[in-house]
């Protein structure tokens, strides 16, 4: 029963302040309580079960149809699975929002800038430049996010992705993708290529992340 409540806790089908009916006198006893009872005072509190993670084929899915724009939910669940699970003191959200505008707003204001120096923020070289640039700074994010995955996964892992080879990799495809003229021949088809490309370089992550989970989830397991 208590493994039970416990799952439905961690899948927020049920909250600490729910009532439960003890079958055998017919009284109402909410999760909180139940979980202080006598049988359990042994414990400090209740452990958090890891998440379940994302299969990786449907996250090349999702990559795919939105052209990669999932990138941005996927930074913002890993980083909230890390703060939930092990206590990371960091703001999820906050984070993603600041890639996020960092991704978008710099076309919008130096759109205007070079406009009123005469200059169009779609002259070969001003595109080439913002586009670099706002790839690496996708890339710097992933990086430090990375940084902390990894930190966790070589505690109980071995043979896990290389921080390095990916934001690489997703740098170099991402700049392809950015910087892909669309008067060449193809050029949807080229897209579509590099972003599922992408999606297969950040794919090794969350493989190694559902790994970890998993483990996670088991240690858990057993502990019950």
């Amino acid at each position: 029963v208590l493994r039970e409540i416990r799952d439905r806790l961690a899948d927020g089908k049920l909250k600490p302040e729910d009532s439960l009916v003890v079958h055998k006198t017919g009284k109402t006893q909410t999760v909180k309580e139940i979980f202080s009872a006598g049988i359990v005072s042994q414990y400090t509190g209740l452990i958090k079960s890891p998440p379940r993670g994302l299969r990786v084929k449907y996250f090349l899915l999702l990559y795919g149809v939105t052209f990669g724009f999932y990138f941005y939910f996927w930074f913002l669940k890993n980083y909230r699975n890390f703060r939930n699970y092990k206590r990371i003191k960091i703001n999820p959200e906050m984070k993603t929002l600041v890639l996020f505008s960092t991704a978008i707003i710099p076309y919008f204001i130096y759109g205007m800038v070079l406009g009123g120096m005469g200059l169009s923020q779609f002259h070969p070289f001003v595109k080439i430049s913002f586009d670099l640039i706002i790839a690496g700074i996708q890339a710097a994010f992933l990086f430090f996010q990375l940084r902390i995955i990894k930190r966790f996964l070589k505690r109980k892992m071995k043979g896990t992705f290389s921080v390095g080879v990916i934001v690489l990799g997703f740098f170099i495809l991402n700049s392809l993708g950015k910087l892909w003229s669309s008067d060449l021949a193809y050029y949807w088809l080229a897209v579509m290529i590099l972003v599922a490309c992408e999606g297969i370089v950040l794919a090794f992550v969350q493989k190694d992340l559902n790994a970890y989970w998993k483990l996670g989830r088991r240690k858990k397991t057993d502990m019950w």
